[in-house]
């Protein structure tokens, strides 16, 4: 039988009884042709007609899960690599990392956030904090991996230093947070790190999960007393031991973006999974999970993708699993996904995403978005009605602007008004 602490272990329930969601970690979103190929065996196996869901924090879930599987499919993840522990639940989740590409020219941070979530994962109260905690490293100052809407983010600079973002967090009530500290040395990383967990694990609210986060603790002291409480334990966590230089393998990316595939509301069938990760190690590139429900590809040659090439074309639109098994989910936001992938096609919404979110939870992050729908439900002409608000004009957590709301439609009425405000007004 699940319980509470089953979500420690990526375990969730569906809203099907008897059903549930197992989320793995994919460190820094690194994910290897044969973790790829395992995971679709063992989906072909106990969740055929779901495949794999790529999520927003760089992870892959499995839908569909029946409670009597849950052991024998944990137990095959183990056997084949791949780690589910701390996947979910109140604890550090996975540390997000952007990708690096010729264009960008940024540096690899990859490998200095594997090594911290490695070290983080040992505090003894690393499992049982008031409520998750997020962390993600930018390879620039470009800060794609959106360092105002994480707990900590860390910005590198170009001179092996970090710009440094806290207490940022989405939900019902988003804000972005506040910089800490510019030109931070990478040896101080995880020091910070250790000191801001402890202090969200004094400070943050045991009683109430809907002020339980970090953001909530900064908001109760105030940005000037709670970055003055975090200086200070960090120079006190700073004197404790002589710290890891974890950034020493810190470098630029030498490897070129060769292909990127985003998928219909991050939802893959296990045989394309298997045909894109012997794609993949033919052409030996190594695969990132991105931020928007899709793969990257970085290597010295382009990758032949054969059919694989129409999720190249596809319009970047992020949902979350919505009503189809979400419990919480207000309206079927995987359904106005395909809408909008039909609705948008050809259609230039420049450097946004669409991001799609079935309840104010806002799991695909449309509260930070450049063009995001957050579900509700209105009773229009004594109907029930799916209805979204749409919102506009964020930065995607790159920067400390949140969207606005724009106004609130019918879900038949969203795709004109997204095709009307990136052509009339340069959404």
């Amino acid at each position: 039988m699940m319980t509470a602490n089953s979500r420690l272990y990526g375990v969730y329930a569906q809203k099907q009884e008897g059903f549930f969601m197992q989320r793995v970690r994919v460190p820094g979103g690194r994910i290897g042709a044969s973790h790829l190929r395992a995971l679709a065996q063992i989906a072909m196996r106990f969740t055929p007609e779901a495949g794999l869901h790529l999520t927003t924090r760089q992870d892959i879930e499995l839908h569909g899960v029946r409670e009597a599987d849950v052991l024998t499919v944990q137990t095959q993840l183990h056997e084949a690599g791949l780690s589910f522990v701390g996947a979910g639940g109140d604890s550090l989740r996975n540390i997000t990392v952007c990708g690096q590409c010729e264009k960008c020219g940024g540096e690899d941070v990859y490998s200095i956030a594997v090594k911290l979530e490695e070290n983080l994962s040992k505090l003894a109260f690393i499992r049982e904090l008031p409520r998750k905690f997020k962390i993600s490293f930018s390879g620039c100052l470009r800060a794609c991996a959106r360092p105002f809407i994480n707990d900590l983010g860390f910005v590198a600079r170009g001179d092996g230093s970090f710009d440094v973002i806290v207490a940022g967090s989405l939900g019902a009530r988003p804000a972005t947070g506040i910089k800490l500290f510019s030109a931070l040395s990478a040896g101080h990383i995880e020091a910070l790190c250790v000191a801001a967990v402890e202090m969200f694990a004094e400070m943050g609210d045991r009683t109430n999960r809907r002020a339980a986060r970090l953001r909530h603790v900064r908001q109760r002291l105030g940005d000037e007393q709670f970055a003055a409480e975090l200086r200070s334990r960090f120079e006190s966590v700073l004197k404790r031991q002589v710290w890891p230089e974890i950034g020493r393998d810190c470098g630029a990316g030498k490897n070129r973006r060769v292909g990127v595939l985003n998928f219909p509301s991050g939802n893959i069938p296990c045989e394309d999974v298997m045909a894109f990760a012997d794609a993949a190690e033919f052409a030996g590139a190594t695969i990132y999970i991105n931020l928007d429900h899709g793969f990257e590809l970085f290597g010295e040659r382009a990758v032949e993708l054969g059919y694989l090439s129409k999720y190249s074309s596809m319009p970047r639109i992020v949902a979350c699993p919505g009503s189809a098994s979400c419990p919480n989910a207000i309206t079927d936001s995987t359904g106005m996904g395909d809408m909008l992938r039909s609705d948008l096609q050809g259609v230039n919404t420049g450097d946004n995403a669409v991001r799609i979110s079935a309840c104010p939870n806002d799991c695909a992050q449309s509260g930070a978005s450049g063009i995001g729908l957050i579900g509700l439900v209105r009773t229009i002409d004594g109907v029930r009605t799916q209805c979204y608000r749409i919102m506009t004009g964020g930065k995607e957590g790159t920067a400390a602007l949140m969207a606005k709301e724009e106004a609130i439609l019918p879900a038949g009425q969203v795709g004109q008004f997204i095709k009307s405000y990136s052509f009339g007004r340069g959404g």
